[in-house]
């Protein structure tokens, strides 16, 4: 699958949630972190192009599990280290800003 791709249910399914209450915070947050990595890459995700790597994907339903699991204001401080190593083990190989 690619990141282009991804919905609601396809994040729900990663996420293994079964209700519908959080549907539009799931949506957001697709829409979120897809931007999000379009702009730490510097790149755009055409929908129609086959050359996109399938890291991308993996990174993007990370990104969201984490905001999902970690939506307070305030969190621990050392929450974010693991997703700063995952970006950088998925994404560094497709920039040279990581």
């Amino acid at each position: 699958m690619k990141i282009y791709e991804l919905d609601v249910n396809t994040v729900k399914q990663f996420m293994k949630i079964d209700y519908d209450d959080d549907d539009q915070i799931i949506s957001n947050m697709i829409l979120a972190a897809k931007s999000y990595i379009q702009t730490l890459l510097g790149t755009s995700f055409d929908v129609n192009s086959e050359d996109i790597p399938t890291e991308f994907t993996i990174a993007c339903l990370m990104l969201i599990a984490h905001w999902y699991e970690h939506r307070q204001i305030q969190g621990d401080k050392n929450v974010g280290k693991e997703l700063k190593y995952m970006f950088a083990d998925l994404l560094s190989m497709h920039s040279k800003v990581l």
